[in-house]
């Protein structure tokens, strides 16, 4: 279900995120058009890439759905397609990401944009939990830490 790629491209993204139109008007950091979403999500992850980033690309029954980024043992950004948000497809990536990290951390978090409130209630139902933080620099937003046991 997981494939690693060289790179993000910003088909994958809009793969990830197209027609999400409650992601547009309400948790993205930047509301917006699909289009606008989209721009902003890959700008910002191509900013952030460094040799250590990890990009993957995410597949169901033969067919990417969406994609997810890590540095280390940290899931920064992702996107599945509203078509594939059930609760099957999301159980197994989710094992997947688990499996990603057994064996070599004891944990692995993931941050989103505070207003992100669908993905917190998601990730705190699949085990992880709020941890604190360092306070982050106000131009990258409010963003919010939660962290899962492996």
């Amino acid at each position: 279900m997981l494939k690693r790629v060289h790179q993000l491209t910003k088909d994958l993204v809009k793969i990830g995120f197209e027609r999400d139109e409650e992601l547009f008007s309400k948790y993205h950091i930047q509301n917006g058009s699909e289009n606008e979403c989209i721009e902003h999500t890959y700008h910002r992850i191509q900013d952030l890439k460094e040799e250590t980033h990890c990009f993957y690309e995410i597949i169901y029954n033969d067919k990417a759905i969406g994609f997810c980024c890590f540095d280390d043992n940290l899931l920064y950004s992702f996107g599945i397609n509203v078509d594939y948000r059930s609760g099957d497809v999301l159980s197994e990536w989710i094992s997947n990401l688990d499996s990603l990290f057994i064996g070599k951390y004891a944990i692995y978090m993931v941050t989103f944009y505070k207003k992100n409130t669908r993905a917190k209630d998601f990730f705190i139902k699949n085990g992880f939990y709020a941890m604190p933080y360092e306070e982050i620099p106000k131009e990258y937003g409010e963003i919010e830490l939660l962290i899962k046991k492996l």
